[in-house]
């Protein structure tokens, strides 16, 4: 069963990982921290979670007259898909010896490269999964830039007031850009934290409604050679998530995270699966759903943005959601296993050594299990830059 709170052996190597997991996550901190909503102790990889999505209220109402509403969160099903493992080996003598180090230098490293993979799975989810776009007015983004994705999201409905969840995921370039500017870097333009930025080099507080998170993780988009193709789109039902469409290049391509327009629809769409042309024909696989049906005769645009392929996410945290899951421990396995969870933030991470007959070493593994899941399209822009 897994360990929540409490000391064992092996659970101390456990809750030093999950400690150091808490302090280090990086992308994740921008996403709508979802959980478990059957408590399980102990998931696998590929397992189900139900998570739930907040309700949304509706309209204020003169007071005394309204009905209150009633909160009925929205259950969804995520998938964790993502069942990842650190190793490394230490001799009999060195373990016996040595596992207050293990703690202090190890097992953090461990955790350190699993996060690393971690941001590089959560940005690859981001940047995919909504189909509004801002390219950069020039080769750098700026405040100018910044206002426009403030300004898109808020043109969808997004709570851009909702200071504390509105984040801007950016990467090396796109920091050193913007910590050169007098907005975000001098006193005059920015006060103290324009001071700290000269410092640190680093955005120590909100910025033109966003908070900043910069990693060299900010993933690049290689789409489609469907550049800018207008087609025209099959009759398809309103909530569709797959729709034919027809004079195109007979051999084009689309790659996920393309996105396209249909005439008279104000919702834009991206693209989830990469697809060939056939014939003149591709079929679109896209979310969200259509917002309205089609007739047949309505001219769809593919855009697929060669140049500007640098992906930046601005976004509100219930975009996307990140939740993890414990792993089982087993026993009778000739090894020591132990899991430990944060019952508050749902963080989990399981440790475990033994034997290795091959290498007469002690293997030492750090392990973890989370998946990632797109809520909303609509809550989140992405930035595109050369």
């Amino acid at each position: 069963m897994t360990n929540t709170l409490g000391y064992t052996d092996q659970l101390k190597y456990s809750m030093a990982g999950l400690r150091v997991l808490e302090n280090a996550l990086g992308a994740a901190k921008a996403c709508y921290r979802a959980y478990d909503t059957e408590k399980r102790t102990s998931l696998g990889a590929g397992s189900t979670i139900r998570i739930v999505r907040p309700t949304a209220l509706g309209a204020p109402q003169a007071l005394g007259t309204g009905t209150a509403t009633a909160l009925a969160p929205e259950g969804l099903e995520m998938t964790l898909s993502f069942a990842r493992e650190k190793n490394f080996e230490v001799t009999d003598t060195d373990f016996a010896y040595s596992g207050q180090a293990l703690i202090d230098m190890h097992i953090p490293r461990a955790i350190y490269s699993l996060v690393n993979e971690m941001d590089q799975n959560i940005w690859a989810a981001a940047y995919k999964g909504t189909p509004w776009v801002n390219n950069t007015a020039s080769t750098a983004i700026g405040v100018a830039d910044l206002a426009a994705l403030s300004r898109i999201l808020e043109e969808r409905g997004v709570p851009i007031a909702d200071s504390a969840n509105m984040w801007g995921l950016i990467g090396p370039t796109e920091r050193e850009a913007l910590i050169q500017l007098a907005a975000f870097s001098q006193q005059q333009g920015a006060g103290e934290s324009g001071v700290a930025v000269q410092r640190t080099g680093q955005f120590s507080e909100l910025k033109y409604g966003f908070n900043m998170f910069s990693s060299a993780n900010r993933p690049t988009h290689t789409p489609g050679t469907m550049a800018d193709a207008a087609g025209v789109a099959a009759a398809a039902l309103i909530g569709a998530t797959s729709l034919p469409v027809s004079s195109v290049s007979s051999s084009g391509t689309v790659k996920a995270g393309d996105s396209f327009s249909i005439a008279g629809h104000t919702q834009r769409y991206v693209i989830t699966a990469d697809a060939t042309a056939t014939t003149g024909t591709i079929v679109l696989s896209f979310a969200p759903g259509l917002e309205a049906a089609t007739a047949g005769s309505e001219v769809v645009t593919i855009d697929v943005e060669g140049t500007k392929v640098k992906q930046s996410v601005f976004m509100h945290s219930e975009y996307i959601a990140f939740a993890m899951g414990p792993l089982p421990e087993y026993s009778n396995m000739g090894a020591q296993i132990a899991t430990a969870t944060d019952p508050r933030t749902g963080l989990s991470v399981r440790t475990s050594y033994g034997w290795n007959q091959a290498s007469k070493k002690l293997l030492f593994s750090v392990d973890i299990l989370y998946g990632i899941k797109v809520l909303n399209p609509n809550m989140a822009v992405r930035s595109r830059q050369a």
